[in-house]
């Protein structure tokens, strides 16, 4: 199956929300750093330009901007929201 790869900017402070089954999913910190936050997971990941997570469980993921960055999500599944949040 073939993988879908969004592209987001997102400037300093924003909030990147992914939704649906994102298991397996792929975020890559093109440029800048982010946070990200899994639900059900008590730990939280700081990536950094080229650096990259893969999500291992189904729930809410939060991704916060530290810096204006640039992240790819790609997944092969078709029923992952992306929702923007802008400071």
């Amino acid at each position: 199956m073939l993988k879908e790869t969004t592209e987001v900017q997102m400037p300093r402070n924003s909030f990147l929300r992914v939704e649906g089954d994102s298991q397996g999913t792929k975020i890559v910190c093109r440029s800048g750093s982010c946070w990200i936050t899994q639900e059900g997971d008590l730990k939280d990941y700081l990536l950094e330009s080229e650096r990259d997570f893969t999500v291992y469980r189904n729930g809410l993921i939060v991704v916060q901007a530290l810096t204006d960055t640039e992240i790819a999500v790609s997944s092969e599944k078709k029923t992952l929201r992306l929702f923007t949040e802008r400071p």
